[in-house]
């Protein structure tokens, strides 16, 4: 089985990927464009192998050709993204950040730099989810709102988990909403 997971960051993909991976086995590629070590050809001969579960982020296709992608010959093709942009920014904002001991997770702010390129990041998702739709056969298409991930992590005895209210952390949440609502809602509140 060859199953692929094209995303944006912080939709749920690696939760997907992983409960994928552990119902059908096989090889395992999350990222694969993120690893520097693999030199750019041999990033694509992974796509080689009989049953895999490959997680592609748009964000890598600034940089590789998403028509090398051999789309027709997965089994499978998850999406996976957030109703809620202003959360998915902030979400990926305070990762990000995070990771680099340059913000406290329970208050900041998103630069506008920052900003600009997420929303450029996430047009090139939707434009390339666009081109998914158009030319191949989508198999399911996964919202992150409706997957109980917190619920799932919470049972487990040794993690704790818990649902971050980036409205509360975020300081131009508010700002950061109405900016995204008009760049990517029409009147119909439908994503663009």
């Amino acid at each position: 089985m060859k199953i692929c997971i094209f995303s944006h960051a912080r939709s749920g993909s690696s939760f997907l990927y992983n409960y994928l991976l552990n119902l059908y086995g096989g090889y395992g590629y999350s990222e694969i464009f993120e690893n520097d070590k693999i030199c750019f050809e041999e990033k694509y001969k992974f796509f080689d192998k009989e049953s895999y579960v490959v997680k592609l982020m748009a964000h890598d296709f600034l940089v590789y050709d998403f028509e090398k992608i051999p789309w027709r010959s997965f089994d499978k093709i998850y999406i996976t993204q957030r109703r809620n942009l202003a959360d998915a920014c902030a979400s990926n904002y305070s990762m990000i950040n995070l990771e680099n001991n340059q913000i406290q997770p329970e208050s900041f702010t998103i630069d506008n730099s920052w900003f600009i390129d997420w929303v450029k990041n996430y047009k090139l998702f939707l434009n390339l989810q666009k081109t998914l739709y158009e030319k191949y056969i989508i198999t399911d298409h996964i919202f992150y709102e409706d997957i109980s991930i917190h619920s799932i992590f919470s049972t487990a005895s040794n993690l704790k988990t818990s649902i971050i209210n980036y409205r509360l952390c975020c300081k131009n949440y508010n700002e950061i909403e109405k900016k995204l609502n008009k760049i990517f809602l029409d009147k119909a509140n439908k994503v663009v």
